[in-house]
């Protein structure tokens, strides 16, 4: 039987252990992660990212499994899919309808294809000097070229399995109300993160402890946005907000840094 881990920890990654460009870790947060897990710990990074942009920002500062696409899969340590809460195809018609009736006000959608290999993402960027733009600093994460027209895009959407679609809009006070289905599950967090209903970090790292026999009250939580409180909510779980007052949680510190030192204190 496999000896348990002391302590978890799910942690979001982008504003939570990043720094500010969201490209490496933060000061003090890799030196953290490394005692941490020399001190038989397990880290369970837990992000909005696609697990091939999670890599590229986290290579070699976690042995465990990771949770991506706000809690839509689950991958293993070596990298192959544990768990995906796919999209019905109903979700995928009614996100791929408020596409098209809304294009004029989206300045990106994005979504991982399930099988691809590359875990690279299908965008839709209405502006064609935007899309031009997105395809010069993503490159090859892009599968093919950026879609400028919305209904070619919403039949990829149709025809595609995946387990979250990433909507961002030009209104910054655009609410879930004015865009989606009542029966969508959407995170509100300047950027809407669309899910299978039931599908969030908070039930993905639920999901994990209960397969690994883990309990909760060994659980270490750290995010910095809304889409952070399911996981912060799991009953026994230890909560950290990053740099977000407004957040339930247990603590609340300031910066990544200031985490990596509370993370490396509470033993």
């Amino acid at each position: 039987m496999n000896a348990q881990p002391e302590r978890t920890h799910g942690l979001d990654v982008d504003g939570t252990l990043l720094d500010k460009d969201q490209t490496r870790p933060a000061a003090g947060v890799a030196g953290a992660l490394a005692l941490l897990q020399s001190r038989g710990d397990l880290i369970i990074p837990n992000t909005t990212r696609g697990s091939r942009r999670l890599g590229e920002a986290m290579d070699g500062l976690y042995a465990g499994p990771s949770i991506v696409e706000n809690g839509g899969v689950i991958y293993t340590p070596d990298h192959q899919i544990q768990a995906a809460a796919r999209l019905t195809l109903d979700e995928r018609l009614s996100v791929a309808l408020t596409i098209v009736r809304h294009a004029r006000d989206i300045q990106h959608v994005a979504f991982y294809p399930l099988g691809d290999p590359g875990n690279r993402v299908v965008l839709f960027v209405p502006n064609a000097t935007e899309a031009a733009n997105y395809q010069q600093k993503l490159g090859d994460l892009i599968l093919g070229e950026p879609y400028t027209d919305a209904e070619a895009f919403a039949h990829a959407l149709d025809v595609s399995e995946t387990c979250m679609v990433e909507i961002k809009t030009r209104a910054k006070d655009a609410t879930r109300d004015d865009m989606f289905d009542p029966g969508l599950n959407v995170s509100h967090d300047g950027i809407f993160y669309v899910n299978r209903a039931g599908a969030n970090k908070g039930t993905a790292l639920q999901w994990l402890l209960d397969q690994k026999g883990i309990s909760s009250a060994t659980l270490i939580v750290a995010g910095d946005s809304p889409t952070d409180q399911p996981a912060f909510d799991i009953p026994g779980a230890t909560s950290v907000a990053v740099a977000n007052d407004s957040l339930r949680a247990t603590h609340h510190v300031g910066s990544p840094s200031e985490l990596a030192q509370l993370l490396i204190a509470r033993r």
